[in-house]
């Protein structure tokens, strides 16, 4: 019988090294439908689970969209051209996957003002009134402010989709001395055939009317404040509207 020595042989160890495959993304925020108005700004926003060098590429049409290449696809300016099914797709080492379409639709029935100053004046305002107070055929604006020195804002129609910001007389300047100005209505009270602006002050009152001014009848508030005196500039039929 031949005996084998164990300790004689020689042993050899083999490591195997198995390869790490990275799992393709998740998308775990999919892109919502949109409907917009003409001018606006199209948000489409879609997130997908956290990979190695995890990239974005927007597809519109079936194509890609140059320059595309965030999780946040944003388009100014909609456009009928815009109308369609977007979807993303999110790629990493471990392959790519495309998200839901989201479906875009621009409604033509209104279209959004980007810029002028009745988009781009910003502060407190209690309130707003439409009237053409000029005559002129096309709706002006007026914008109550909110007290503490501030004016009221009176934009004047120019009848193309622009408005001018009128910046003296006391349909403007009147709001630095209200406390807060809640309601405010145009019509021709003295019925001359000219709009007139009414304004309410910032407390509870009881007044009447008296040319141009309500003036205050001292009721008192729950706090025991005093009504404030609501000023009623009339239009003079010159374009302006003045106080009294």
């Amino acid at each position: 019988m031949n005996l084998i020595n164990l300790s004689a042989l020689s042993w050899t160890a083999l490591l195997l090294v198995v390869p790490l495959t990275q799992a393709q993304p998740v998308i775990t925020r999919q892109p919502a439908d949109v409907s917009v108005s003409l001018g606006a700004t199209i948000a489409l926003e879609a997130q997908a689970s956290v990979g190695t060098a995890t990239s974005y590429q927007w597809h519109f049409a079936e194509q890609p969209v140059p320059g595309a290449t965030n999780r946040a696809l944003l388009i100014t300016n909609a456009a009928p051209g815009h109308v369609g099914d977007y979807f993303v797709v999110a790629s990493d080492a471990g392959g790519s996957i495309p998200s839901r379409r989201a479906k875009v639709e621009i409604d033509p029935t209104f279209t959004k003002i980007m810029t002028g100053p009745v988009v781009t004046d910003r502060d407190y305002f209690w309130n707003g009134a439409w009237g053409d107070y000029d005559g002129d055929g096309f709706i002006d604006l007026f914008v109550g402010g909110a007290g503490g020195g501030r004016d009221h804002n009176l934009y004047r129609n120019n009848g193309d989709a622009t408005f001018t910001k009128i910046t003296t007389g006391p349909v403007v300047t009147d709001g630095r001395a209200s406390h807060h100005s809640h309601g405010a209505s145009w019509a021709d009270y003295d019925n001359d055939g000219r709009l007139d602006l009414f304004v309410t002050g910032g407390n509870p009152f009881v007044g009447h009317a008296d040319r141009n001014k309500l003036s205050d009848l001292s009721k008192p508030t729950p706090g025991g404040e005093k009504g404030e005196q609501v000023q009623i500039p009339w239009n003079s039929g010159e374009g302006s509207v003045d106080g009294g």
